[in-house]
């Protein structure tokens, strides 16, 4: 069996500063020791490490944090809070970016893992196609690693505010793809299971807090912070779960 666990929306401020009155580095430090009892293969960070803007301080924080992780490969992607070329000097020194974006992919022995970069709230045409070329061209079922999910998911304040900019484009060319048989997605601090097509879609809780679902408005649960495992036992067969941490919100007061 071959294991994965994602974390994202980690939203790490310079050292000292809350985020809305939560210790975004102490959670990440939490959950990072939580991934560690359970072995993984892979790490995957899909983006918004930084909470408002990368800066190499946050990036050699993290890098600091999750060198010691018990995995054999680490990747990342960017999110919309995230600086791509600081994050790639300190984080992802041995992958080029192409026309400024950080996008890449990696074979295991089941699946092709592709990671695209959504920081610019959009996913290019160079990527776009791109992606249907490794569609065209792998012998393996893709799973796909991005930080904005690639549709509206019934996350009312989300789908509202803060898409990415151009999912119908982005739907026409997953559901051409007919290798494409996960996608695990960020960005909507919450957890969720779409349909794109033949395609599962997994969105995933952030490491420091998540969103509700249903009101108009931004409504935050401050306590539950999570990631998701995903186990890998065959090319047909794949089980993930999202596991969740839990801690109290002492100081209210927003940074």
């Amino acid at each position: 069996m071959f294991t994965i666990a994602q974390i994202t929306d980690s939203h790490i401020l310079p050292s000292g500063e809350l985020l809305r009155g939560i210790d975004a580095r102490k959670r990440f430090k939490k959950t990072i020791a939580e991934i560690n009892k359970y072995k993984p293969d892979i790490l995957t960070v899909t983006g918004d490490i930084a909470g408002i803007t990368g800066t190499e301080e946050i990036y050699n924080w993290v890098n600091s944090v999750i060198k010691d992780t018990v995995t054999k490969y680490r990747f990342f992607i960017p999110g919309n809070h995230d600086n791509t070329l600081l994050m790639k000097e300190n984080l992802v020194l041995d992958l080029p970016l192409n026309d400024g974006e950080l996008y890449y992919s990696f074979d295991t022995e089941y699946y092709k893992l592709v990671f695209l970069d959504s920081s610019t709230q959009y996913l290019s045409m160079q990527q776009l196609d791109w992606l249907c070329e490794i569609n065209r061209t792998s012998e393996k079922n893709i799973m796909l690693f991005v930080h904005h999910p690639l549709d509206y998911c019934g996350c009312r304040f989300m789908d509202r505010k803060y898409p990415l900019k151009n999912i119908p484009e982005v739907k026409k060319y997953i559901l051409s793809c007919n290798k494409i048989k996960y996608i695990f997605t960020g960005h909507y601090h919450t957890e969720k299971k779409i349909k794109i097509g033949g395609a599962v879609h997994y969105i995933t809780p952030s490491t420091v807090f998540q969103i509700y679902q249903k009101p108009y408005n931004c409504v935050m649960d401050k306590t539950n912070f999570g990631w998701r495992i995903i186990e890998i036992k065959d090319s047909n067969n794949i089980k993930t779960k999202v596991n969740y941490l839990k801690e109290e919100v002492l100081n209210e007061k927003e940074s």
